[in-house]
């Protein structure tokens, strides 16, 4: 039934593939590349490029490697990886597990199966089959739970090896790292794992030893770069490197080169890059401020307003670069990953706003100024709003912004109940009230306006309580404030209630996975604040226009580094990089297997005892059962034998009887064996 499902929603994926073709392209037979793009593109949302090994560009330059090419699936595992995808998308679970045991990367193939079978089970729910979305979830849940079990013994095992693992590219799985595919999945026990957390930390602090102090780098803020010295610092291989002592005042190079090292460590640090960015928005929002109060003018764009445009232009180059950076394969593809969190549409709207403001007050004279107003106190609205992602940093703070996320769709939905019964009562006051009244927009304001304001118990009623007009005026009022502020309001407090008691016990778990975007973000932010991040997006922009136009000899020489490091069995890679990185994946390979198999002969034990102790408590209820038959059974013979014997016995000779002598006994023994052998 389930394999019926998955075919279904499939098949249907597939044809709306093949109907997006260009007609010259429509092929009524399937296709592999049909199939690659809806597993590629739909379920796994352009996390791989294609599962396919050979591309087009592939089978154009290499040519003749076809037979070394084939050798290569079997190496990297490509045969095993498609084989495991159909048995994920066919739901046959004893299949897919035996898979994932025998291959290699666990982590990533348990999180990408979990978020191919999300992504069907969603697709599933929109189309009707409950049954099957269901069954896809259930199987999602166990696959993530793989996840995190295989993790946590690898990091019982060795915790720093563990890290190292959680940020090792997945070349199987679209070159992204565990953690950026659990992100991507939504994988919210995953990611609040105590391994994830401490790697999020080390990449929080950059170069810097994670258990820093706060105030330590406050002050080196503040007094930068005078404290620098009070922080330490680690190297490539996280050993820690001490930089007290390491004064400008010491003339030693080696000291100087340090100490300026650090300086760098510091101002690149994710954290720096933070605090930074806090106090450059307490700053503009007090220009902004300031500004709209003070100094908007007709006809003159002061020096504060030129500012803020330099600001916000810097901010919209930061923003293009964020789109490009993003881990998808096309245009369209980045720009929906990048409007698919809520804090970069947030910052859309301020920019459109914002310029939209300029603009208008560029154009228009004086009978413009008031819509210049507006428009401006709306990006000054949004910009206010959006340091609230800024909390998320705090462990306190955090979990109640997520707290606010959740209720803000509870009070979506008591809205729309508000509508009807503002609506209901507002058409018939005005009615009664304004008959005949001529079609404007003052209209639709008064028809909201006055039931509105009804809620927060403004009742618009003369000293000796009488409301203006007819008499079915003030019934329609009665009931409508009755409905709206004591049925309406609980009911709105009652959710509220019930949203917080849910999110109680897993906001921290919200918390904690939306951190990862928020690391992630001040990663690949440039260093400072706009507009001075106007020199590193300079740099960045020139960078990449210079490793994109590379001669024909270092791509001749690339493809050929690419082919020798990628090569198959019993090449030889002349790259030293590759020759150490290669064992170390290996390394990193064997380890999660050993962790994987840790975590499965776990889970058998687990399993076993379960099942023993299920089997001593049946154990104990038949031999309470069979006492219970003893017991019933023995107080029939006993009925009998007294109501067989004479009717004048006296009550010694009844409680004789009640205690059967040794023959009596010997005798029933000897009857009950007799109907045991008939039985056997």
């Amino acid at each position: 039934m389930a394999n019926d499902g998955s075919a279904t929603t499939l098949n249907r994926l597939i044809e709306e593939e093949k109907d997006s073709r260009q007609p010259e392209q429509h092929r009524d037979l399937l296709d592999l590349s049909d199939v690659d793009a809806v597993i590629c593109g739909r379920l796994l949302e352009s996390q791989m490029k294609t599962m396919l090994r050979m591309t087009k560009e592939d089978f154009r330059d290499d040519s003749d490697d076809d037979n070394d090419d084939e050798d290569d699936d079997d190496e990297d595992g490509v045969a095993e990886r498609n084989l495991f995808f159909w048995s994920v998308l066919t739901t046959r679970k004893a299949t897919a597990r035996l898979l994932w045991r025998r291959g290699t990367d666990q982590i990533a193939t348990a999180l990408t199966a979990s978020k191919m079978l999300k992504e069907l089970s969603s697709l599933s729910k929109t189309e009707g089959q409950l049954d099957e979305h269901k069954h896809h979830s259930s199987l999602a849940e166990q696959l993530e739970t793989d996840a995190t079990g295989v993790l946590d013994e690898c990091y019982r095992l060795d915790p720093r090896r563990t890290l190292g693992l959680l940020t090792r590219p997945q070349p199987r799985w679209g070159e992204g790292s565990c953690m950026a595919i659990a992100n991507s999945g939504k994988h919210m026990a995953f990611m609040s794992h105590a391994a994830c957390q401490t790697n999020l930390n080390r990449v929080w602090f950059g170069n810097m030893e994670w258990f820093t102090p706060l105030w330590k780098v406050i002050l080196s803020l503040v007094f930068f770069p005078i404290t620098v010295f009070t922080i330490n610092f680690t190297d490539d291989v996280r050993r820690t490197v001490r930089t007290f002592g390491c004064t400008p005042a010491h003339a030693h190079p080696s000291g100087i080169r340090r100490y300026l090292r650090a300086i760098y460590h510091y101002q690149t640090a994710p954290i720096t890059k933070f605090y930074y960015t806090v106090v450059f928005y307490v700053a503009f929002l007090m220009l902004f401020s300031l500004f709209l109060l003070t100094d908007l003018r007709p006809e003159v764009i002061s020096p504060s307003e030129g500012f803020l445009a330099a600001v916000m232009g810097v901010q919209l180059l930061d923003e293009i670069r964020q789109i490009v950076s993003q881990d998808a394969h096309s245009c369209l593809r980045k720009l929906q990953v990048w409007q698919s969190d809520v804090w970069n549409r947030m910052d859309a709207a301020i920019l459109v706003t914002f310029f939209l403001a300029f603009i208008m007050h560029c154009a228009l004279r004086d009978s413009g100024m008031a819509a210049v107003k507006v428009v401006y106190s709306c990006a000054l609205i949004l910009a206010f709003y959006r340091p609230l992602q800024m909390f998320y940093v705090h462990e306190k703070i955090g979990p109640k912004i997520i707290m606010i996320r959740e209720m803000l769709q509870d009070l979506l939905i008591f809205l729309s109940f508000l509508v009807v019964f503002v609506l209901a009562f507002g058409v018939v006051r005005q009615a009664l009230l304004t008959p005949n009244s001529l079609l404007s927009w003052k209209l639709f304001v008064d028809v909201v306006r006055i039931p509105y304001w009804l809620i927060y118990a403004q009742l618009l009623t003369d000293p000796e309580g009488h409301v203006a007009g007819p008499w079915l005026v003030s019934i329609l009022q009665a009931v409508y404030v009755l409905v709206t502020n004591v049925l309406l309001i609980n009911l709105l407090i009652a959710m509220f209630n019930y949203t917080f008691q849910s999110i109680q016990g897993t906001a921290e778990q919200f918390w904690k996975y939306h951190r990862y975007s928020l690391v992630h973000e001040y990663v690949g932010r440039p260093w400072g604040a706009p507009p001075l991040t106007l020199v590193p997006l300079t740099w960045r922009f020139v960078r990449a226009v210079w490793k994109a136009a590379p001669s024909k000899d270092s791509v001749s020489g690339q493809k050929q580094s690419r082919r020798l490091v990628s090569g198959g069995r019993g090449r030889q890679t002349l790259s030293s990089d590759a020759h150490t990185a290669i064992p170390e994946v290996q390394r990193q390979r064997i380890f999660q297997k050993l962790g994987a198999e840790n975590y499965i002969l776990k889970e058998k034990q687990k399993s076993s005892s379960e099942m023993s102790e299920e089997i001593n408590e049946l154990k104990r209820r038949m031999d309470e059962l069979s006492e219970q038959i003893a017991a019933l059974s023995h107080r029939d013979r006993c009925y009998y034998d007294s109501s067989s014997g004479e009717e004048d016995i006296d009550d010694n000779h009844k409680r004789d009887v009640c205690q059967p002598s040794q023959q009596q006994e010997v005798r029933r023994e000897s009857r009950v064996h007799g109907k045991l052998d008939t039985v056997v």
